[in-house]
């Protein structure tokens, strides 16, 4: 099952949101990164395969359309049958084709009754 972007039907599609930005400092000691921004994306993928690479190295296709810069940090929440796995990185490489996300760390449960 793929990612559905902002440029997917209004009734399947799923973007990330972008809860805060920071005020606009300037970051001094890494120029390049410069993001401040901080997401949530919860979806029927696992934590894991949004935060992997799939897709030709891309996994939010829309990135750029959406706001996304390089360093902004991302919540992923992926609820896969009754696993539940949740994944914090942040926003790499982001361009017209999109952006990859690279975790700094993953937890996993099995849910039960």
């Amino acid at each position: 099952m793929a990612y559905s972007g902002t440029t997917a039907a209004s009734s399947v599609s799923n973007p990330p949101i972008l809860l805060a930005r920071g005020n606009g400092q300037a970051n001094t000691t890494a120029s390049s990164i410069g993001g401040y921004g901080l997401w949530m994306y919860a979806s029927s993928h696992s934590a894991t395969e949004m935060s992997s690479g799939t897709n030709s190295g891309t996994f939010f296709t829309d990135a750029q359309r959406l706001g996304m810069k390089s360093g902004d940090v991302i919540m992923l929440v992926g609820t896969t049958g009754s696993s539940v796995g949740f994944a914090i990185g942040v926003i790499g490489g982001v361009s017209s084709a999109g952006a990859y996300v690279s975790t700094g760390s993953q937890a996993n449960s099995t849910g039960g009754s």
